[in-house]
């Protein structure tokens, strides 16, 4: 998860979902003055198909350069348009490495729908395995009011909050941090309470918390932190439906791939779940 954005990949295709996708790169960009790389990948085809088709591939890129500049709408010459082909997946990544980019914003599948397109099961495999930052829109692009940051203490997840901080400032909006707790388990033999006990460890994870906030010197755009036991997983996608959170920061703990601790567990499970955008 990088703190600054020079260059942003963005993938594209003829989906509903690209026009999100666009709207929400062309804001950021305006915001932090990234350059915008824009890529569609296009599936390798039998040398036999151009001949069926009468379609040359000078004539079918100059027609998808046509098709893709009405979705993408006036930009600036900074920006560029990019076409290739191979696997969608291997191109993005390919091209975030070449040119360096911090960010890559792609788009979720539309859960309704059986087929996954380039934004649907491609933004699973580049949040799995792209070295960069991963920004995955869902829904359709609105003004982001409030962000909503997963945190635990950790060293990941304060640099999420860092950055949520500074998001917050340029498109003016609050942030929400949240921690929740696993329940303890007590043996049934123990002298201890069960109950008494995962009070005592919330008690001391609000504590921690706040301490870590007030080591980070948060301002007013911070909100008061939601500190709760329970199950993340389950319970993180439903608290930002319930805050009307508009964008979800988090660490994955590791830009090496959604490495399975607690945080990256649950960043794997909150590209599915939640209800809003994620930035990983």
């Amino acid at each position: 998860m990088k703190n600054r954005a020079n260059k942003v990949i963005v993938p594209i295709d003829l989906s509903p979902e690209a026009k999100e996708v666009v709207a929400t790169s062309k804001n950021l960009a305006r915001l932090s003055g990234a350059q915008l790389l824009f890529l569609h990948v296009r599936e390798p085809q039998p040398v036999a198909f151009s001949s069926f088709t009468g379609f040359s591939d000078a004539s079918l890129f100059k027609t998808e350069m046509k098709e893709f500049s009405k979705i993408i709408g006036k930009i600036s010459k900074k920006h560029k348009i990019q076409i290739e082909t191979g696997n969608p997946s291997v191109e993005i990544r390919k091209l975030a490495t070449r040119e360096k980019a911090e960010i890559i914003i792609v788009g979720s599948h539309d859960k309704q729908s059986m087929t996954r397109l380039l934004l649907g099961s491609v933004s699973d495999s580049v949040a799995r395995e792209a070295q960069q930052s991963v920004w995955i829109v869902k829904g359709r692009h609105q003004k982001i009011r409030k962000i909503f940051v997963p945190i635990d203490g950790s060293e990941g997840s304060l640099e999420a909050l860092s950055i949520a901080m500074k998001l917050a400032h340029q498109m003016k909006a609050e942030v929400q941090p949240v921690s929740i707790s696993e329940f303890a388990y007590v043996p049934s033999l123990s002298y201890v309470d069960p109950k008494s006990y995962n009070q005592d460890l919330l008690k001391r994870r609000k504590k921690e918390i706040d301490f870590c906030l007030k080591k980070m010197s948060v301002d007013d755009k911070v909100l008061p932190a939601i500190v709760k036991m329970g199950n993340a997983a389950h319970d993180l996608p439903l608290l930002v439906k319930k805050t009307k959170s508009d964008l979800v920061v988090m660490s994955t703990h590791s830009r090496k791939g959604l490495v399975f601790t607690l945080l990256g567990k649950v960043a794997a499970h909150m590209i599915h779940h939640s209800p809003s955008s994620v930035f990983l």
